[in-house]
């Protein structure tokens, strides 16, 4: 029987398909350890390609099934498996008056072993796997002592109320007795204010156990609860601004801290805001922050007309881990708290030097 092929062209097809197999082959094998392959993929419910990296050392399967329909966009993967969708134990975390603890850190433990951490949002919520067992549930707020709650991981939410206590509060005015919104506070404790020797260390290596911070609310309210009996120590403004007078208590004038011998509410604080150099320390262009770093810098200002004396000012301190800084700036003929030269329109700047040592 005579074939319906000319010798010539059944060997070119021949040639052809085996060329093809091993272009194939070749396409699988010369990538061994390929971590990840990139592609685009047309669908019909998009005008333009989008991007799919899939990440496997494996040759992509057969596009079969619901896959062959035209869902291009999701690539089978050999030895693909579902991702397991555990129960969540959902954690409310709130203050006896209701505030929510958002940016509250949690970390939750079984005896030496930690389970997870978490930070809460802004309505105080975090969430972890849901076991069933029982744990250590450690909170750590800015401004209320840290604590550690007994919970039980059972699916659904679990409201952790920290009580009140005995508190410092009061309120930040101007000079004007507007309220201002935003202002720094720290209250600093004599004595430990937790008890952390059986905590997890990644506990004890970030939590300060004698300092807390606050941030004053939109009436310029602050508080700082949850205070041991006996509690003393010292309240501070930021160091954006100054302190002017204070009620409530007895106080310095020309200090920059509060001494308080027992926990006080009702407090009031009159400050004024302070201008501020702010900036960054790096270790080269576009790299990472210089922590610690100390910063020294002095200005010059244009004489005015009938000063006898040029006009100075200087600004010291270190950044924080991240490089960032921002310091005070005081003028050196600022003679203390309540001088109008420190809050009055500055002159124009003439010249300024900055010198920078590096971190710790």
């Amino acid at each position: 029987m005579k074939s319906k092929f000319p010798p010539l062209a059944l060997g070119a097809a021949l040639a052809a398909c085996v060329t093809v197999l091993g272009l194939a082959y070749w396409m699988l094998t010369s990538n061994e350890g390929a971590a990840s392959i990139e592609a685009s993929f047309d669908t019909a419910s998009s005008e333009q390609a989008k991007p799919v990296r899939v990440e496997s050392a494996q040759p992509l399967a057969p596009n079969t099934g619901a896959n062959a329909a035209g869902d291009g966009t999701r690539v089978a993967i050999v030895d693909e498996f579902a991702a397991r969708n555990l129960p969540q134990a959902e954690f409310e975390v709130r203050t006896s008056t209701d505030r929510p603890l958002a940016g509250a850190r949690l970390l939750l433990y079984r005896s030496e072993e930690v389970l997870g951490k978490r930070e809460c949002d802004a309505a105080g919520l975090a969430h972890f796997d849901a076991d069933g067992g029982s744990a250590q549930l450690i909170v750590v707020a800015k401004d209320v002592p840290a604590t550690a709650r007994s919970v039980t991981l059972a699916a659904g939410r679990h409201v952790i109320t920290l009580e009140r206590g005995v508190a410092v509060s009061g309120r930040v005015r101007t000079i004007d007795q507007s309220s201002l919104e935003g202002v720094r506070l720290t209250l600093t404790s004599d004595r430990p204010m937790v008890d952390e020797s059986s905590w997890p260390a990644e506990v004890k290596n970030e939590l300060d156990k004698l300092r807390l911070v606050a941030h004053t609310n939109e009436s310029g309210q602050f508080e700082f609860s949850g205070l041991g009996s006996p509690w003393s120590g010292k309240l501070e403004a930021g160091e954006a601004h100054e302190l002017l007078a204070v009620s409530g208590v007895a106080w310095t004038a020309g200090s920059d801290s509060i001494r308080l011998d027992d926990p006080i509410e009702g407090l009031l604080l009159d400050v004024a805001a302070l201008p501020i150099a702010r900036g960054r320390v790096v270790l080269s262009a576009g790299g990472p922050g210089a922590e610690r770093a100390s910063v020294n810098g002095s200005l010059v200002f244009e004489q005015e007309l009938g000063e006898e004396e040029t006009i100075s000012a200087n600004f010291s301190g270190r950044a924080d881990k991240d490089g960032w800084f921002a310091l005070p700036i005081q003028r050196n003929d600022f003679n203390g708290p309540g001088d109008p030269k420190q809050r009055s329109p500055w002159p124009h700047l003439r010249a300024a030097t900055l010198s920078i040592d590096g971190g710790e």
